[in-house]
């Protein structure tokens, strides 16, 4: 013990003499120690922590799935959810909310605000475990009619809106122009639904109130119902999945006009949240990884370099009867110091390297504000540090370990150590340079498939449009002609604005627009005989000057006019991708549908529209079907103007013009079109930036160690240069030497990388678009740069070389 402690002073004696090296070494593992560990705290917070509710483990989410129409995750319909309730044997509780509306108006309290928010059984926050913080939760009977006048709000609405004031339980506040008394307050960070999004189906997160879910649909037809259940202590989700399957064959049975091809099945809610993410997080995790392997391979060049320089003390050690195993030890103690001092600095540098990680904007991670050091983050972090130091420190410690008594004490000893540690070295630059270029080619894809997907033409002109979303509540709204009257004045006022050359509206916003979808039957063509089997497009509900404001053309027929009226036969207009699923090599136009209601409603298709990207850009058009607003009114708009100049100038006046029809209505996600783009594309532009800032910190840490080595090799073989140069070697021809030795160190790490990137890169495919996961294109251009830089990092040390004085050189020999 005595030694070791002995050894231990010595290494911090000798770390502080070395000032130099122990700083570079610090800041690098502080920052790639760091790195690690923040990002770390992101996956453990989004895939190692348990959701935050009650036994989260047994919390599920039911659905139903139409399988021809490829909708695997559907919602229920009510009454199908009051039979899943009865007949399942597997869920200890069963709720559900309401998707079909998640916008609520809140008024009264000062400018009028949209809020997020959803109707739930009364039983939801007992199901989750997780109660309001002030006040209480929903009582059973509130989500029957006449009883359902009650609120819950969340946390931040409570402080933002109400200043935090514990009064507000038991006061009403005005939700759709509808007074509510407010019954409880969530906590701080409270989410629930958390969003979840899965092929067709998605749903919003952060909603900020809840209201009583009142079961009043008896429709089978209408499926608004997302479904959460809690299983029984000891069930299982597969266990689970085969009950809700067997549900779905009895009721099929029972129903057949309805429940037709119909199935069901059961998700982990706790996988259906983070399982999107899991992919990017690893990604991110083994990047950083990389990151902190190529620093701590260009700290054990630093070292390696050190122990060269000591080599002659080392060997006095040896020679007055120092054990080499002591010698290895006091190497490593000094690693272990290096790498636990860097550790320790690294808690320092993570906290602030997670919150710019949560400052990236849209990063599409749920659950990142959870992202925390504690204390699995801070074990972690121990763990990455000794493993690093080992990293590090084995090549020193076995190169202390390995020296030679007798060929060090030698005069020429110097050369022969120089030239072992230095061929150790350069085969630690290659494996540098092979990591660096495994993570710039996986840059170089995300790259690639980010430019070819904000390249898809959305099917619209988004330049000089500006947006924005309006809910009118049903108290006021209820007609029809009270909806058409609302429009009408805001079309007219909006146009009349200076900038304005056009203005339409639709229900659902191309790309950031909500799904909602309806079915039809063919005119002349055989019924289906189930809801399953029949043709369902997106159901779009537009203006007249809808298509010519959005810059949408019209392959064929007209747009909507003054003549389409609630008191004229009905019209639509379909998409091309409706026409090429529904109506191969046929003409739509002039053809005749019906949409499925209580009464089916017969259409006469007017118009054939160009598809347009309402999914995403990521996503095919899929079948739209447009119908004027006078025929099929709907309270949910979203305003489209057409500006002159910049959009963003006429939000203000916009909002004025809503505010003068209605002073109560909110008007929200007032922006440009191009931001709506924008954001639906920030999900793949912040796996990029984040990858392609580790890509660009390896490439800097490999040019570093480049540079370092040929450093290194030139001054070793300063002697030898000099005898070359006085024998009649030119100053081009030396350089010409010690960049061909840089370039064969490049070339090995281009080889190396490039198999690694083959195997490893295919780890991305689920975040790529439009790019193969070995596209040559990103794997050339990562080698080009990488040996670009490499050159760049010889260059000058080559020039040195090149200006090299022999008979100085020869001298100092």
């Amino acid at each position: 013990m005595e030694a070791v402690l002995q050894d231990l002073r010595y290494a911090v004696r000798a770390l502080i003499k070395a000032r130099g090296v122990t700083t570079v070494a610090l800041v690098a593992l502080a920052l790639g120690i760091g790195a690690n560990t923040a990002i770390f705290s992101v996956v453990n917070a989004v895939l190692l922590q348990p959701l935050p509710y009650r036994d989260s483990d047994r919390l599920v989410m039911v659905w139903q799935s139409f399988a021809s129409q490829g909708a695997l995750h559907a919602p229920f319909s009510e009454p199908d959810f009051k039979d899943l309730k009865q007949r399942s044997h597997s869920f200890e509780q069963v709720a559900a909310m309401f998707l079909d509306k998640e916008d609520y108006n809140l008024t009264g309290q000062g400018d009028p605000e949209r809020l997020a928010g959803i109707a739930v059984s009364a039983n939801l926050f007992t199901l989750i475990g997780v109660q309001p913080a002030l006040g209480r939760g929903f009582l059973d009977g509130e989500d029957q009619p006449g009883h359902d006048s009650v609120v819950i709000v969340g946390n931040g609405l409570w402080q933002r809106k109400f200043g935090g004031d514990p009064n507000l339980i038991g006061r009403s506040i005005d939700i759709d122009s509808q007074p509510r008394t407010v019954v409880g307050i969530m906590p701080s960070g409270f989410q629930c639904p958390m969003a979840i999004k899965l092929g067709r189906f998605a749903m919003a997160g952060d909603r900020e109130i809840w209201v009583p879910l009142l079961m009043n649909r008896p429709s089978r037809e209408s499926h608004p119902l997302a479904v959460m259940a809690r299983l029984r202590a000891g069930a299982t989700v597969a266990e689970a999945d085969t009950e809700a399957q067997a549900i779905a064959g009895q009721l099929e049975q029972e129903y057949p006009a309805t429940n037709a091809g119909i199935g069901a099945s059961v998700s982990g809610l706790r996988e259906l949240v983070v399982g999107p993410a899991r992919p990017a997080l690893l990604m991110f995790a083994g990047a950083i990884g990389f990151v902190l392997l190529i620093a701590c391979v260009n700290i054990a060049n630093l070292l390696l370099a050190r122990a060269t320089a000591r080599s002659r003390e080392m060997a006095v050690r040896i020679a007055l009867g120092a054990r080499r195993g002591r010698l290895a030890r006091l190497v490593i103690i000094e690693s272990l110091l290096l790498g636990l001092i860097g550790g320790g600095l690294a808690t320092i540098v993570a906290p602030w390297m997670i919150e710019l990680v949560r400052r990236l904007p849209s990063s599409g991670v749920p659950r990142l504000s959870e992202a925390a050091v504690d204390a699995r983050v801070l074990a972690f972090t121990a763990v990455v540090s000794l493993v690093g130091s080992v990293v590090f420190g084995l090549a020193p410690a076995l190169f202390a370990a390995g020296t030679s008594p007798g060929e060090s004490l030698k005069q020429s000893g110097r050369i022969q150590s120089g030239a072992a540690s230095g061929r150790l070295r350069a085969g630690l630059v290659v494996s540098e340079l092979a990591l660096a270029l495994v993570l710039l080619a996986g840059a170089g894809l995300l790259i690639r498939s980010f430019a070819t997907l904000v390249a898809v033409n959305p099917g619209f002109n988004s330049k000089n449009l500006l947006t924005a979303g309006i809910r009118l509540p049903s108290l006021g709204y209820s007609k029809d002609e009270q909806i058409c009257a609302f429009t009408d004045q805001l079309l007219q006022r909006v146009r009349q604005l200076p900038g304005v050359t056009s203005a339409a509206t639709i229900n659902s916003l191309p790309i950031a627009g909500f799904q909602g979808t309806t079915t039809f039957y063919v005119e002349g063509r055989a019924r289906p005989g189930s809801v399953s089997e029949t043709p369902m497009a997106n159901e779009r509900v537009i203006s007249p000057d809808y298509f010519s404001t959005m810059g949408i053309p019209l392959a064929e027929g007209r747009a909507f006019d003054e003549r389409d009226r609630a008191d004229t036969g009905k019209v639509v207009i379909v998409s091309e991708a409706l026409a090429r699923h529904f109506f191969p090599g046929e003409d739509p136009v002039g053809q005749r549908i019906e949409i499925v209601d209580e009464h089916p409603v017969p259409c006469l298709i007017v118009g054939l529209a160009g598809d347009v990207h309402h999914g995403g850009l990521a996503a095919e058009p899929e079948p739209e079907m447009y119908m004027p607003y006078r025929q099929d009114t709907w309270r949910v708009l979203s305003l489209v103007v057409r500006a002159a100049g910049d959009p963003e100038r006429l939000a203000a006046a916009v909002r004025e013009q809503v505010w003068a029809i209605d002073k109560d209505q909110p008007v929200f996600k007032v922006e440009s079109m191009d931001a709506v783009l924008a954001e639906s594309v920030a999900a793949a532009r912040f796996s990029l930036v984040l990858l392609l800032a580790f890509a660009v910190a390896a490439l800097l840490l490999a040019a570093t160690g480049v540079y370092g080595v040929m450093s290194y090799s030139v001054s070793q073989r300063t002697a030898e240069i000099g005898i070359r140069i006085a024998l009649g070697a030119s100053p081009s021809e030396i350089l010409r030497l010690v960049m061909r030795r840089g370039a064969l160190l490049g070339l090995a790490g281009v080889f190396l990388g490039v198999a690694g990137a083959v195997a490893l890169t295919r780890l991305l495919s689920g975040l790529l678009f439009g790019v193969s996961a070995t596209d040559p294109i990103a794997f050339g251009m990562a080698s080009i740069l990488l040996l670009g830089v490499a050159a760049v990092a010889c260059y000058t040390p080559a020039r040195r070389a090149a200006r090299v004085d022999p008979t100085i050189s020869m001298r100092c020999e």
